[in-house]
């Protein structure tokens, strides 16, 4: 099985951002993203008007996700689009990470923001292959809510009752040597598909200026079984308003 995946930070609809805010760039981010158009995408940060006006636009995928605030519709989304006629939905959910991540709108670790993951246990229609896609956004101030955040991850991977492959996806927040990322190296996902590829990282977060000249803290992490074919950070074309505040990240994985 060979599937091209991806994550991609909207960029929550600020007023503030003035021509930059989502009602002047909304329609260069759907251009963008049907030109890319992935087997399974991760977004982060979308309101619940933005998720919607995605997924009217991504006519052949469906999606799952919540809001961080209340686990329905308030706050923040990090949700999964994958490609309907490819793939069937199996099962998801959405965790907290907190000490309670069941538990909506929880936050413990240092964090001003609720912090979630949203997954999606996903099986190829052709093949029967399933596999787990988790999505997350992990906190902007708090190193410590970044590695308690990644530890919780973790163990909830481990922890599943069925080992199937997992693509782990998100805006970290985090460049490749924060210590946060460095716990993914003796994991279950080890595979951080930018540095698997030589000259494949570059810096996703430019807040607009069309700057990026640092390094990614948007990743993709795979588990063993996956093998990297292809990773980039796609590059924007310079014009604006910018579609986003990030680069997104695409790969192509294949499994061995």
């Amino acid at each position: 099985m060979k599937i091209s995946v991806g994550t991609f930070n909207v960029r929550c609809d600020f007023p503030g951002d003035g021509l930059q805010a989502w009602a002047y760039r909304r329609e260069r981010f759907l251009s963008l993203l049907h030109t890319w158009l992935p087997d399974v995408v991760g977004l982060q940060e979308p309101l619940q008007h933005q998720y919607s006006h995605i997924r009217q636009s991504l006519t052949d995928y469906d999606s799952v996700g919540v809001g961080r605030d209340d686990g329905r519709e308030a706050g923040e989304f990090c949700p999964i689009f994958y490609r309907r006629e490819r793939f069937d939905l199996l099962k998801s959910g959405t965790f907290w990470f907190s000490e309670t991540p069941e538990v909506p709108g929880t936050s413990d670790w240092g964090n001003r923001n609720r912090r979630i993951c949203t997954w999606a246990d996903l099986k190829e229609q052709s093949s029967g292959t399933a596999f787990t896609v988790y999505n997350l956004h992990l906190d902007h101030e708090s190193q410590h809510s970044r590695e308690k955040s990644v530890e919780l991850l973790l163990s909830r991977i481990r922890e599943r009752e069925t080992r199937v492959s997992v693509i782990v996806m998100g805006d970290f927040n985090a460049e490749p040597d924060n210590p946060a990322l460095a716990r993914f190296a003796n994991s279950l996902v080890p595979t951080n598909v930018l540095m698997a590829k030589p000259g494949a990282a570059a810096g996703t977060f430019h807040g607009f200026t069309g700057d990026v000249e640092r390094e990614p803290i948007d990743h993709v992490f795979v588990s063993s079984e996956w093998t990297v074919e292809n990773a980039r950070v796609i590059p924007g074309d310079g014009l604006r308003p910018y579609p986003s505040d990030h680069l997104l990240v695409s790969a192509v994985l294949s499994l061995r």
